[in-house]
């Protein structure tokens, strides 16, 4: 399988279709030709950036796996809102 050569390959979704096929969606994130400012979840201003987004041409693939015996996902994400983090002692 060849897959594009793209700027970021974005994870879109998961499906598991019983008995053992689990498919991924990936979709291209582009690179923008404009640097950005980001704030950060505190207020403070980091960058400048070249943001990557989805745009409507943005291409997709889907990564199909036969015989799965099992999976699991973790959510890593770093845009979760700081109110959701919970600290424990």
């Amino acid at each position: 399988m060849n897959i594009p050569k793209v700027d970021t390959w974005f994870f879109e979704k998961a499906e598991f279709h019983h008995p053992s096929v689990l498919s991924i969606k990936l979709v291209e994130g582009v690179k923008s030709n404009e640097r950005e400012m980001v704030l950060s979840d505190t207020g403070t201003p980091i960058g400048p950036y070249f943001p990557v987004k989805v745009l409507e041409t943005s291409r997709s693939l889907r990564v199909i796996f036969n015989e799965v015996v099992s999976f699991h996902i973790i959510d890593e994400s770093y845009s979760s809102p700081t109110e959701k983090i919970r600290y424990y002692p």
